[in-house]
Protein backbone atom coordinates (compact mmCIF):
# COMPACT_ATOMS: atom_id res chain seq x y z
CA UNK A 1 0.00 0.00 0.00
CA UNK A 2 1.42 3.61 -0.87
CA UNK A 3 2.37 5.88 2.20
CA UNK A 4 1.78 9.20 1.45
CA UNK A 5 4.01 12.04 2.90
CA UNK A 6 2.46 15.31 4.12
CA UNK A 7 3.29 18.58 1.95
CA UNK A 8 5.89 21.09 3.82
CA UNK A 9 4.59 24.66 3.27
CA UNK A 10 6.17 27.11 5.42
CA UNK A 11 2.30 28.89 6.46
CA UNK A 12 1.39 32.01 8.51
CA UNK A 13 -1.11 32.48 11.27
CA UNK A 14 -4.12 34.69 9.06
CA UNK A 15 -4.17 37.30 11.93
CA UNK A 16 -1.20 38.82 10.21
CA UNK A 17 -3.30 39.90 7.35
CA UNK A 18 -5.17 42.55 9.20
CA UNK A 19 -2.60 43.73 11.88
CA UNK A 20 -2.71 47.85 11.83
CA UNK A 21 -5.67 49.35 12.69
CA UNK A 22 -6.98 51.47 9.59
CA UNK A 23 -9.85 54.41 9.40
CA UNK A 24 -12.92 51.67 9.44
CA UNK A 25 -16.30 51.07 10.11
CA UNK A 26 -17.40 50.57 14.00
CA UNK A 27 -18.60 46.73 12.52
CA UNK A 28 -14.77 46.27 10.92
CA UNK A 29 -13.31 47.57 13.90
CA UNK A 30 -15.46 45.22 16.06
CA UNK A 31 -14.46 42.33 13.94
CA UNK A 32 -10.99 42.81 14.01
CA UNK A 33 -10.85 42.77 17.80
CA UNK A 34 -13.38 40.23 18.18
CA UNK A 35 -11.00 37.89 15.62
CA UNK A 36 -7.90 38.71 17.53
CA UNK A 37 -9.84 37.85 20.95
CA UNK A 38 -10.79 34.58 18.50
CA UNK A 39 -14.42 34.65 18.91
CA UNK A 40 -15.54 33.72 15.99
CA UNK A 41 -19.43 34.11 16.33
CA UNK A 42 -19.21 37.86 17.23
CA UNK A 43 -16.97 38.58 14.73
CA UNK A 44 -19.18 37.02 12.32
CA UNK A 45 -22.08 38.04 13.44
CA UNK A 46 -20.90 42.45 13.43
CA UNK A 47 -19.32 41.05 9.94
CA UNK A 48 -22.58 40.22 8.82
CA UNK A 49 -24.04 43.76 9.55
CA UNK A 50 -21.19 45.22 7.76
CA UNK A 51 -22.13 43.19 4.67
CA UNK A 52 -25.89 43.92 4.76
CA UNK A 53 -25.07 47.84 5.30
CA UNK A 54 -22.23 47.74 2.54
CA UNK A 55 -22.73 44.77 0.46
CA UNK A 56 -19.90 45.89 -1.48
CA UNK A 57 -17.55 46.05 1.16
CA UNK A 58 -14.39 44.25 -0.02
CA UNK A 59 -13.01 44.12 3.37
CA UNK A 60 -15.96 42.77 4.90
CA UNK A 61 -16.09 40.06 3.26
CA UNK A 62 -12.36 39.14 3.02
CA UNK A 63 -12.46 39.82 7.39
CA UNK A 64 -15.59 37.44 6.73
CA UNK A 65 -13.86 34.57 4.75
CA UNK A 66 -11.00 34.79 7.33
CA UNK A 67 -13.56 34.09 9.93
CA UNK A 68 -15.05 31.17 8.22
CA UNK A 69 -11.47 29.70 7.70
CA UNK A 70 -10.48 29.81 11.33
CA UNK A 71 -13.87 28.06 11.94
CA UNK A 72 -12.90 25.65 8.99
CA UNK A 73 -16.20 26.41 7.16
CA UNK A 74 -14.54 26.42 3.77
CA UNK A 75 -17.34 26.93 1.58
CA UNK A 76 -18.73 30.17 3.10
CA UNK A 77 -14.86 30.96 3.21
CA UNK A 78 -14.75 30.68 -0.65
CA UNK A 79 -18.21 32.40 -1.41
CA UNK A 80 -17.41 35.25 0.82
CA UNK A 81 -13.68 35.73 -0.40
CA UNK A 82 -15.28 35.49 -4.07
CA UNK A 83 -17.87 38.77 -3.13
CA UNK A 84 -14.49 40.28 -2.00
CA UNK A 85 -12.97 39.78 -5.12
CA UNK A 86 -16.17 40.91 -6.68
CA UNK A 87 -16.26 44.25 -5.03
CA UNK A 88 -12.04 44.68 -5.62
CA UNK A 89 -8.78 42.82 -5.57
CA UNK A 90 -7.62 44.74 -2.26
CA UNK A 91 -7.18 41.59 -0.54
CA UNK A 92 -5.82 39.50 -3.15
CA UNK A 93 -2.63 38.36 -1.95
CA UNK A 94 -4.16 37.84 1.53
CA UNK A 95 -7.12 35.66 0.27
CA UNK A 96 -4.84 33.66 -1.77
CA UNK A 97 -2.41 33.14 1.10
CA UNK A 98 -5.48 31.86 3.39
CA UNK A 99 -6.65 29.41 1.12
CA UNK A 100 -3.09 28.16 0.37
CA UNK A 101 -3.33 27.51 4.12
CA UNK A 102 -6.79 25.67 4.09
CA UNK A 103 -5.67 23.60 1.10
CA UNK A 104 -2.87 21.99 2.79
CA UNK A 105 -4.73 22.01 5.65
CA UNK A 106 -7.37 19.51 4.37
CA UNK A 107 -4.86 17.90 2.07
CA UNK A 108 -2.32 17.10 5.39
CA UNK A 109 -5.94 15.61 7.06
CA UNK A 110 -6.36 13.98 3.63
CA UNK A 111 -2.89 11.68 3.76
CA UNK A 112 -2.50 11.64 7.40
CA UNK A 113 -6.04 9.92 7.60
CA UNK A 114 -5.16 7.97 3.94
CA UNK A 115 -1.85 6.45 5.78
CA UNK A 116 -4.14 5.68 8.80
CA UNK A 117 -6.78 3.43 6.49
CA UNK A 118 -3.70 1.84 4.94
CA UNK A 119 -1.62 1.21 7.84
CA UNK A 120 -5.42 -0.29 9.87
CA UNK A 121 -5.50 -4.13 10.10
CA UNK A 122 -8.89 -3.82 11.08
CA UNK A 123 -11.61 -3.49 7.92
CA UNK A 124 -13.94 -1.44 9.66
CA UNK A 125 -11.43 1.29 10.90
CA UNK A 126 -9.97 1.74 7.65
CA UNK A 127 -13.58 2.17 5.78
CA UNK A 128 -13.64 5.05 8.31
CA UNK A 129 -10.25 6.49 7.78
CA UNK A 130 -10.75 6.16 3.94
CA UNK A 131 -13.54 8.01 4.01
CA UNK A 132 -12.34 11.07 6.10
CA UNK A 133 -9.64 11.22 3.75
CA UNK A 134 -11.30 11.42 0.93
CA UNK A 135 -13.70 14.40 2.35
CA UNK A 136 -10.78 16.18 3.49
CA UNK A 137 -9.37 15.42 0.06
CA UNK A 138 -12.15 16.52 -1.94
CA UNK A 139 -12.43 19.98 0.07
CA UNK A 140 -8.75 20.44 -0.57
CA UNK A 141 -9.80 20.12 -4.75
CA UNK A 142 -13.11 22.20 -3.96
CA UNK A 143 -10.36 25.36 -2.56
CA UNK A 144 -7.97 24.89 -5.31
CA UNK A 145 -9.36 23.26 -8.32
CA UNK A 146 -6.32 22.75 -9.88
CA UNK A 147 -4.41 21.12 -7.26
CA UNK A 148 -3.23 17.66 -8.72
CA UNK A 149 -2.61 16.82 -5.48
CA UNK A 150 -5.97 16.60 -4.00
CA UNK A 151 -7.09 14.86 -7.08
CA UNK A 152 -4.36 12.04 -6.90
CA UNK A 153 -5.43 11.22 -3.02
CA UNK A 154 -9.20 11.08 -4.28
CA UNK A 155 -7.88 8.52 -6.77
CA UNK A 156 -5.88 6.65 -4.62
CA UNK A 157 -9.11 6.13 -2.38
CA UNK A 158 -11.50 5.52 -5.10
CA UNK A 159 -8.87 2.83 -6.23
CA UNK A 160 -8.14 1.18 -2.92
CA UNK A 161 -11.58 0.82 -2.34
CA UNK A 162 -12.43 -0.89 -6.21
CA UNK A 163 -15.23 2.47 -6.55
CA UNK A 164 -13.41 2.78 -9.78
CA UNK A 165 -16.51 4.28 -11.37
CA UNK A 166 -16.35 6.93 -8.98
CA UNK A 167 -12.13 7.36 -9.86
CA UNK A 168 -13.58 8.47 -13.75
CA UNK A 169 -13.79 11.77 -12.94
CA UNK A 170 -10.66 12.52 -10.81
CA UNK A 171 -8.33 10.78 -13.23
CA UNK A 172 -10.30 12.78 -16.30
CA UNK A 173 -9.23 16.21 -14.11
CA UNK A 174 -5.46 14.83 -13.71
CA UNK A 175 -5.35 14.43 -17.43
CA UNK A 176 -6.11 18.07 -17.88
CA UNK A 177 -4.67 20.01 -14.78
CA UNK A 178 -1.38 17.79 -14.41
CA UNK A 179 -0.66 15.00 -17.71
CA UNK A 180 1.04 12.28 -16.36
CA UNK A 181 1.24 8.92 -18.40
CA UNK A 182 0.26 6.97 -15.41
CA UNK A 183 -2.94 9.10 -15.39
CA UNK A 184 -3.92 8.44 -18.42
CA UNK A 185 -3.11 4.66 -18.21
CA UNK A 186 -5.49 4.36 -15.17
CA UNK A 187 -8.40 6.15 -16.41
CA UNK A 188 -7.82 3.84 -19.87
CA UNK A 189 -8.06 0.77 -16.69
CA UNK A 190 -11.33 1.90 -15.64
CA UNK A 191 -12.78 2.71 -18.60
CA UNK A 192 -11.63 -0.89 -19.81
CA UNK A 193 -13.07 -2.21 -16.95
CA UNK A 194 -16.47 -0.81 -17.29
CA UNK A 195 -16.19 -1.79 -20.96
CA UNK A 196 -15.72 -5.26 -19.81
CA UNK A 197 -18.59 -5.39 -17.09
CA UNK A 198 -21.05 -4.25 -19.61
CA UNK A 199 -19.46 -6.98 -22.30
CA UNK A 200 -20.11 -9.65 -19.31
CA UNK A 201 -23.83 -7.90 -19.07
CA UNK A 202 -24.81 -8.76 -22.52
CA UNK A 203 -22.60 -12.16 -22.82
CA UNK A 204 -25.10 -13.03 -19.47
CA UNK A 205 -28.74 -11.27 -20.57
CA UNK A 206 -28.03 -10.43 -24.51
CA UNK A 207 -29.54 -6.75 -24.05
CA UNK A 208 -28.23 -4.67 -26.75
CA UNK A 209 -27.71 -1.63 -24.58
CA UNK A 210 -24.90 -3.23 -22.85
CA UNK A 211 -22.97 -3.54 -26.16
CA UNK A 212 -23.65 -0.11 -26.95
CA UNK A 213 -22.16 0.44 -23.28
CA UNK A 214 -19.33 -1.72 -24.36
CA UNK A 215 -18.18 0.13 -27.27
CA UNK A 216 -19.15 3.52 -25.89
CA UNK A 217 -16.26 2.56 -23.08
CA UNK A 218 -14.10 1.33 -25.39
CA UNK A 219 -13.98 4.41 -27.43
CA UNK A 220 -13.39 6.89 -24.65
CA UNK A 221 -10.64 4.25 -23.24
CA UNK A 222 -8.98 5.19 -27.26
CA UNK A 223 -9.95 9.06 -26.98
CA UNK A 224 -7.85 9.85 -24.20
CA UNK A 225 -5.22 7.66 -24.96
CA UNK A 226 -4.31 9.43 -28.07
CA UNK A 227 -4.69 12.21 -26.16
CA UNK A 228 -2.02 10.44 -23.76
CA UNK A 229 0.48 9.86 -26.39
CA UNK A 230 0.18 13.54 -27.93
CA UNK A 231 2.12 14.21 -24.46
CA UNK A 232 3.82 11.28 -24.38
CA UNK A 233 4.53 9.76 -27.56
CA UNK A 234 7.23 7.63 -26.34
CA UNK A 235 5.35 5.70 -23.80
CA UNK A 236 5.41 2.18 -25.23
CA UNK A 237 2.67 0.92 -22.62
CA UNK A 238 0.28 3.73 -24.15
CA UNK A 239 0.72 2.61 -27.77
CA UNK A 240 0.20 -1.04 -26.30
CA UNK A 241 -3.26 0.01 -24.39
CA UNK A 242 -4.39 1.95 -27.23
CA UNK A 243 -3.68 -1.17 -29.79
CA UNK A 244 -5.76 -3.07 -27.32
CA UNK A 245 -8.77 -0.68 -27.32
CA UNK A 246 -8.51 -0.58 -31.13
CA UNK A 247 -8.54 -4.60 -31.26
CA UNK A 248 -11.46 -5.00 -29.08
CA UNK A 249 -13.60 -2.41 -30.72
CA UNK A 250 -13.08 -4.55 -34.54
CA UNK A 251 -10.68 -1.54 -35.37
CA UNK A 252 -6.93 -3.36 -35.43
CA UNK A 253 -6.33 -1.53 -38.96
CA UNK A 254 -6.58 1.76 -37.15
CA UNK A 255 -3.84 0.66 -34.46
CA UNK A 256 -1.25 -0.98 -37.07
CA UNK A 257 -1.93 2.17 -39.27
CA UNK A 258 -1.15 4.49 -36.92
CA UNK A 259 1.93 2.39 -35.49
CA UNK A 260 3.15 2.65 -39.46
CA UNK A 261 2.37 5.78 -39.59
CA UNK A 262 4.52 6.81 -36.50
CA UNK A 263 8.07 4.54 -37.81
CA UNK A 264 7.63 6.07 -41.27
CA UNK A 265 7.64 9.64 -39.54
CA UNK A 266 10.27 8.58 -37.32
CA UNK A 267 12.61 6.04 -38.47
CA UNK A 268 15.31 6.04 -35.62
CA UNK A 269 12.71 5.62 -33.05
CA UNK A 270 13.32 2.42 -31.25
CA UNK A 271 10.21 2.55 -29.61
CA UNK A 272 7.84 3.07 -32.58
CA UNK A 273 10.03 0.06 -34.39
CA UNK A 274 9.06 -2.51 -31.49
CA UNK A 275 5.68 -2.01 -31.08
CA UNK A 276 4.97 -1.81 -34.86
CA UNK A 277 6.96 -5.18 -34.84
CA UNK A 278 5.17 -6.78 -31.78
CA UNK A 279 1.58 -5.59 -33.20
CA UNK A 280 2.62 -7.36 -36.13
CA UNK A 281 3.94 -10.23 -34.48
CA UNK A 282 0.37 -10.47 -32.99
CA UNK A 283 -1.00 -10.48 -36.18
CA UNK A 284 0.98 -13.27 -37.27
CA UNK A 285 2.96 -11.09 -40.15
CA UNK A 286 6.60 -12.83 -38.96
CA UNK A 287 7.95 -11.20 -41.81
CA UNK A 288 7.49 -7.45 -41.62
CA UNK A 289 7.23 -8.12 -37.52
CA UNK A 290 10.62 -9.37 -37.54
CA UNK A 291 12.12 -6.54 -39.81
CA UNK A 292 10.93 -3.97 -37.61
CA UNK A 293 12.10 -5.61 -34.65
CA UNK A 294 15.80 -6.35 -35.73
CA UNK A 295 15.63 -2.56 -36.68
CA UNK A 296 14.88 -1.63 -32.88
CA UNK A 297 17.15 -3.57 -31.83
CA UNK A 298 19.95 -2.16 -34.36
CA UNK A 299 19.19 1.21 -33.11
CA UNK A 300 19.72 -0.05 -29.58
CA UNK A 301 21.23 -3.23 -29.23
CA UNK A 302 20.02 -3.91 -25.42
CA UNK A 303 16.49 -3.48 -26.07
CA UNK A 304 15.40 -6.41 -24.75
CA UNK A 305 11.86 -6.84 -25.52
CA UNK A 306 12.77 -6.33 -28.95
CA UNK A 307 15.24 -9.09 -28.86
CA UNK A 308 12.74 -11.12 -26.87
CA UNK A 309 10.00 -10.83 -29.85
CA UNK A 310 12.13 -10.96 -32.53
CA UNK A 311 12.73 -14.27 -30.87
CA UNK A 312 9.60 -15.59 -30.59
CA UNK A 313 8.49 -14.32 -34.13
CA UNK A 314 10.96 -16.96 -35.62
CA UNK A 315 10.05 -19.44 -33.07
CA UNK A 316 6.11 -19.17 -34.02
CA UNK A 317 7.49 -18.56 -37.97
CA UNK A 318 9.28 -21.70 -37.67
CA UNK A 319 6.06 -23.45 -36.05
CA UNK A 320 3.90 -21.98 -38.64
CA UNK A 321 5.92 -23.39 -41.76
CA UNK A 322 6.29 -26.63 -39.95
CA UNK A 323 2.37 -27.08 -39.23
CA UNK A 324 1.24 -26.28 -42.65
CA UNK A 325 3.74 -28.54 -44.21
CA UNK A 326 2.34 -31.40 -42.14
CA UNK A 327 -1.48 -30.52 -42.87
CA UNK A 328 -0.88 -30.57 -46.73
CA UNK A 329 1.25 -33.94 -46.14
CA UNK A 330 4.66 -32.16 -47.82
CA UNK A 331 8.26 -31.14 -46.87
CA UNK A 332 9.00 -27.61 -45.29
CA UNK A 333 12.54 -27.92 -47.56
CA UNK A 334 13.90 -26.74 -44.49
CA UNK A 335 12.58 -23.36 -44.09
CA UNK A 336 11.47 -24.36 -40.50
CA UNK A 337 14.93 -25.22 -39.13
CA UNK A 338 16.33 -21.94 -41.08
CA UNK A 339 13.47 -20.21 -38.97
CA UNK A 340 14.68 -21.72 -35.87
CA UNK A 341 18.49 -21.23 -36.54
CA UNK A 342 17.50 -17.54 -36.28
CA UNK A 343 15.12 -17.84 -33.19
CA UNK A 344 18.11 -19.80 -31.28
CA UNK A 345 20.71 -16.76 -32.65
CA UNK A 346 18.24 -13.91 -31.54
CA UNK A 347 18.23 -15.81 -28.03
CA UNK A 348 21.81 -15.90 -27.37
CA UNK A 349 21.87 -11.63 -28.61
CA UNK A 350 18.83 -11.71 -25.88
CA UNK A 351 20.75 -13.64 -23.16
CA UNK A 352 23.89 -11.81 -23.18
CA UNK A 353 21.75 -8.54 -22.20
CA UNK A 354 19.32 -10.62 -20.26
CA UNK A 355 20.93 -13.69 -18.44
CA UNK A 356 18.44 -13.32 -14.71
CA UNK A 357 15.20 -13.85 -16.40
CA UNK A 358 13.84 -17.37 -16.31
CA UNK A 359 11.73 -16.78 -18.79
CA UNK A 360 14.55 -16.53 -21.48
CA UNK A 361 16.39 -19.59 -20.53
CA UNK A 362 13.09 -21.54 -21.08
CA UNK A 363 12.54 -19.86 -24.74
CA UNK A 364 16.27 -21.09 -25.04
CA UNK A 365 15.62 -24.59 -23.95
CA UNK A 366 12.29 -25.07 -26.21
CA UNK A 367 14.04 -23.87 -29.47
CA UNK A 368 17.06 -26.01 -28.99
CA UNK A 369 14.63 -28.72 -28.25
CA UNK A 370 12.95 -28.13 -31.49
CA UNK A 371 16.43 -28.14 -33.25
CA UNK A 372 17.31 -31.61 -31.24
CA UNK A 373 20.15 -30.25 -29.42
CA UNK A 374 18.91 -32.29 -26.25
CA UNK A 375 21.75 -30.80 -23.87
CA UNK A 376 21.45 -27.90 -24.29
CA UNK A 377 18.08 -27.58 -23.92
CA UNK A 378 18.41 -29.61 -20.68
CA UNK A 379 21.21 -27.08 -19.50
CA UNK A 380 18.89 -24.36 -20.50
CA UNK A 381 15.86 -25.91 -18.59
CA UNK A 382 17.85 -26.39 -15.35
CA UNK A 383 19.34 -22.73 -15.73
CA UNK A 384 16.00 -21.74 -15.79
CA UNK A 385 14.80 -23.34 -12.61
CA UNK A 386 17.99 -22.72 -10.93
CA UNK A 387 16.55 -18.90 -11.64
CA UNK A 388 13.32 -19.18 -10.31
CA UNK A 389 14.35 -20.66 -6.90
CA UNK A 390 16.63 -17.86 -6.38
CA UNK A 391 13.48 -15.38 -6.83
Amino acid sequence: MIELRKLKILLFSSLMFFVGFQCSTTEITSARLYLQQKNYPKALEVLQKEVKKNPQSDEGFYLMGLVYAEMENYDSMLIAFDRSMLASNKYEKEIISIKTNAWVTNLNKGIGFYNKAANSKDVDSANSFYYKSLEAAMQASVIIPDSAESYNIIVLIHMNQKNYDLAVKPLIKLTEIKPTNSSFLQLAAVLNNQAERNKLAYDTTKVDSFMVNYNAKLTESVFYLEKGIELFPEDVDLYTTLIEDYDKLGQSDKGLAKLKLSVESNPTNANYRYLYGYVLLRKAQYAEAVKQLEEAEKLDPKYIDAIYSSTVAYYNWGVEIRKAADDKNSTTEGLDKEKFNSALAACERLLKVADKEPKYWELYAKINSVLGNTKAAEDAFKKADELRTKK
